[in-house]
């Protein structure tokens, strides 16, 4: 504030103003992962907490929950972006098992290559090993990895493997033997069968998450569940949050498994601008809460950086399909006019992320609208709206509001009029021309528009901002000559 005119003393004075300098625009990219803990957790249900590591998710949440896979996941591609968990505990449900049935005694040494969620355990295996035998060695190596979400015990070679969270998880749990099969089989004589026990069954409802969330931008929410009230319950949340007068935004990425049939038959069902939903694939050992943790991971580690670049390209962890189920370019495109995003393998099995869409299809009309067809243009909405949030709040924190037309003197102190709000305006714009975001100043300059009523202390803006787009295609016609 400027030095009062009845100050007689002398001196000289100097006023700070950091109302020009703020070069933030939206702010860091802080996501939010919800999913189940144990109760070896040291952090209660419902409490959003900051997370810094695999280990400390593991001792906050429960070794081997839910969360805490997901946070392992999500650390191996990005260790920059602020992460935050809320975890909530099983519902009145059922836990999920599977059995593992060993049959025949070995005739000779081998060992058993068994895959939990992809992790490959060694058993090893002598000649003459019983079925009871094998069995209390393969349990005995799923129970000596703590991080695993599952338990093992054995009766006469039926291994029993039990979720550690009741729910749906346990039918995602991936048991498999022999990935590998050139170079990987079971001993001589000895053979294991992989079957479905007890359905897991009723998930948490994220009602209870979403109540304590505080009014605060979190620009992403990482679920496990794809069921129709949990995701009913994310769209009225991020419409909230998208209202004029709430400004928070965010949007919701999750994962799904399943034919290619399947997967587009299910997102045909979706029409959420706010929900990214990533393609599992049919037979991967990556389990489809897992790829949302790994899929979410790259998404605000590149978003952070810039939102309008494409999510293309960028690895995550995990396998993909064996080759025969693996999406040819027809599936690919079924399922991204389905709303739900793909990924590519390459020929070393490593996974990228092919290209992330929302689940918006059509308008309330019920007509074809691709406003909202990708992800970066949500990306790219939150940036810029909370960049021009945060310029104003440093602009007219403490101004006054008038019409263009009136000279003010010198001590008439901060005045804002139409002209001087629009020019702030397409000068915010030009700063992100700079930085690539949005393109051509002189048609938005156009379109801005500045109603002001000072009875409200209300300027009412208009504009119209042209994103970048996304490089995805080139199409070339080649006309040749002989």
């Amino acid at each position: 504030m400027s030095v009062s005119t009845t100050y007689l003393n002398p001196g000289n004075f100097i006023t700070t103003d950091n109302s020009k300098a703020n070069t933030l625009t939206s702010g860091p990219f802080i996501t939010v992962l919800i999913g189940q803990r144990t109760s070896a957790g040291t952090v209660a249900a419902e409490v959003l907490t900051s997370v810094f590591s695999a280990s400390d998710a593991g001792t906050k949440f429960g070794v081997g929950s839910m969360v805490h896979e997901m946070v392992k996941e999500w650390y191996v591609k990005n260790t920059v972006s602020q992460l935050k968990v809320i975890a909530l505990d099983d519902a009145a449900g059922t836990a999920g098992t599977q059995t593992l049935t060993v049959t025949g005694t070995a005739t000779a040494a081998g060992t058993v290559f068994m895959y939990v969620n992809g992790t490959l355990f060694r058993v090893g295996v002598a000649s003459g090993d019983t079925p009871t035998v094998i069995g209390d060695a393969i349990a005995a190596a799923i129970n000596a990895d703590v991080d695993l979400p599952c338990t093992a015990a054995n009766v006469t070679g039926t291994v029993t493997c039990t979720a550690k969270n009741k729910g749906t998880i346990g039918n995602d749990i991936d048991y498999r033997f022999n990935y590998d099969v050139n170079n990987e089989a079971f001993p001589a004589a000895v053979s294991v069968a992989v079957a479905t026990g007890v359905t897991g069954a009723t998930d948490p409802d994220v009602a209870d998450a979403i109540a304590v969330l505080p009014d605060e931008v979190y620009k992403m929410i990482v679920t496990p569940y794809t069921d129709t009230s949990n995701l009913a319950l994310f769209d009225t949340e991020f419409t909230r949050r998208w209202e004029p007068t709430v400004k928070l935004y965010g949007f919701a990425l999750s994962a799904y498994t399943g034919t290619a049939s399947a997967v587009a038959t299910w997102g045909d069902t979706k029409n959420d601008q706010y929900l990214t939903v990533m393609d599992n694939g049919k037979s991967t050992m990556m389990p489809a809460y897992l790829r949302a943790a790994t899929t979410g991971s790259q998404v605000a580690l590149n978003a952070e950086n810039d939102p309008s670049l494409k999510f293309s390209n960028l690895e995550i962890t995990g396998d993909g399909d064996v080759e025969a189920d693996r999406r040819n370019k027809t599936a690919k495109n079924t399922l991204l006019n389905s709303g739900i995003g793909t990924h590519k393998i390459t020929a070393d099995g490593t996974v990228y992320i092919d290209r992330l869409v929302t689940t918006y299809k059509t308008n309330v009309n019920g007509s074809p609208d691709n406003s909202y067809r990708n992800l970066n243009t949500i990306t790219q909405l939150q940036d810029f709206n909370l960049g021009w949030e945060t310029k104003a709040d440093s602009l007219y924190a403490r101004g006054k509001l008038a019409h263009d037309g009136t000279t003010f003197g010198s001590a008439a102190g901060a005045i804002s009029n139409e002209s001087s709000i629009a020019a702030d305006l397409v000068g915010y714009y030009e700063d992100l021309v700079t930085l690539g975001r949005v393109e051509d100043s002189d048609t938005f300059a156009e379109s801005v528009t500045v109603t002001i009523d000072t009875s409200l202390g209300r300027a009412t803006i208009k504009c119209s901002p042209k994103f970048v787009g996304q490089f995805y295609q080139t199409d070339t016609t080649v006309t040749f000559l002989i």
